[in-house]
C-alpha cells in the first residue's frame, strides 16, 4: 500500500462528477466524538498540507477499510490511499470539504462495499475535525508560496534557490557519484534598455525572458530569478559537458525571440559543478566570477569552470 508518498499533479479540473454525497455533519454520537478529538490532536501536529493529508490517510486505514483516496483542490490531486484496486468493481463517495464556507477541496473514496449508517456516522466526525487543520495547512502553502516565488517572473526566487542548493550540496556530500550543474545567466545589454525605455518596458523584458527560459529549458531542469536581470538554471543529474548545448539553444531562442531581438539582447553565463562541502553561497560565487569573466570577454559566451577548479576553492 502507498501511503507515505502523495502524488501531486498540477492544473486538475475543480469539477468532477460525483456519485455519491456525503454531508460532514458532526455526530453527536459519544463514540464519535471521541475518537474525532484524537483525530484532530493529530492533525495539528503539522501545518504541512501532504503531512496533514498523509496523517488523516494513516488514522483512517487504520480504523476503516478504503481501497483509494483522492484529494482534489483548484490545483492539486493528492494520492492518499491505493490499494491498487481502484480500478475494480467499488463504491465510491464524495465528500465536499468547507470550512466558514471556503471550499478546501473534496475527497473521492472507493470503498469495497457501501457505507453503514454507522460508518458514515463515524466518517462525517472525520471530516469535521479534517477541515480547519485542512484550511490551516492550505493558507500555510499558499503563504510558503508567495515567500518562495519571485513576484515578477512567478520563478523560483533567491530564496528558495539558496534551499536548493544547500540540500543538494548535502546530498552531494553523501553521494559524491553525484552530478549536478549550475547556470548564472545575465542577460546582456539589459541595463542599457531599461534605463533608455525605463523600468516598466524592462520588466516586461524580463517576463519575456523568463517565459522563454521556461519554454525552452528541459521539463525536469529548475529556474529561478536570482536578482534583476539575473536567472539561474539548475540541471540535476547533468555534467557540464551537457551545458554548451544547453546554452546554445537558449541563445539560438534569444535571438530569434521577436521581442527580445528588437532590442539587440544577447546572454552570458558562468556554468559550475556542485562538490563535495560546497554550499549556496560558494556554488553562486563561482558562478558569478565566471559570468563577469565572461562579460569581460566580450559577452555572449559561456565560460565552465573545471571541476578540479571548483576542488581546489
Amino acid at each position: 500500500m502507498n501511503m507515505n508518498k502523495l502524488t501531486i499533479l498540477r492544473d486538475k479540473p475543480k469539477t468532477v462528477v460525483a456519485q455519491e454525497s456525503l454531508m460532514s455533519v458532526l455526530s453527536c454520537s459519544q463514540h464519535v466524538q471521541e475518537h474525532s478529538d484524537n483525530l484532530l490532536q493529530i492533525l495539528q501536529t503539522s501545518l504541512d498540507l501532504e503531512v496533514v493529508l498523509g496523517l488523516y490517510a494513516q488514522y483512517l486505514h487504520s480504523h476503516f477499510s478504503v481501497e483509494h483516496l483522492l484529494y482534489l483542490s483548484d490545483d492539486r490531486s493528492l494520492t492518499l490511499i491505493d490499494n491498487g484496486r481502484a480500478h475494480q468493481q467499488t463504491e465510491q463517495h464524495n465528500v465536499m470539504l468547507y470550512a466558514d464556507r471556503q471550499y478546501l477541496g473534496q475527497l473521492q473514496y472507493q470503498l469495497n462495499k457501501p457505507l453503514s449508517q454507522q460508518q458514515q456516522q463515524w466518517l462525517e466526525g472525520c471530516h469535521q475535525q479534517l477541515t480547519f487543520p485542512l484550511r490551516n495547512a492550505l493558507q500555510y502553502a499558499e503563504l510558503r508560496q508567495q515567500a518562495i516565488r519571485d513576484h515578477l517572473t512567478q520563478l523560483g526566487n533567491r530564496s528558495l534557490l539558496e534551499e536548493v542548493l544547500n540540500h543538494l550540496s548535502e546530498q552531494q556530500q553523501r553521494q559524491q557519484q553525484s552530478q549536478h550543474s549550475v547556470v548564472l545567466i545575465d542577460l546582456d545589454g539589459f541595463k542599457a534598455v531599461n534605463d533608455q525605455y525605463g523600468h516598466r518596458e524592462g520588466d516586461a523584458i524580463l517576463r519575456a525572458y523568463a517565459d522563454l527560459l521556461k519554454r525552452v529549458v528541459r521539463s525536469c531542469d529548475q529556474l529561478f530569478r536570482y536578482g534583476g536581470d539575473e536567472f539561474v538554471l539548475l540541471l540535476e543529474n547533468t555534467s557540464l559537458n551537457l551545458v554548451p548545448h544547453i546554452f546554445s539553444r537558449i541563445k539560438q531562442h534569444v535571438e530569434r525571440d521577436h521581442e527580445l531581438a528588437r532590442y539587440q539582447l544577447s546572454c552570458s553565463a558562468g556554468a559550475v559543478h556542485i562538490v563535495a562541502n560546497d554550499n549556496a553561497d560558494s556554488i553562486l560565487e563561482r558562478a558569478d566570477e565566471l559570468l563577469y569573466q565572461a562579460k569581460a570577454e566580450g559577452k555572449s559566451r559561456l565560460l565552465i569552470e573545471h571541476v578540479a577548479d571548483a576542488h581546489l576553492s
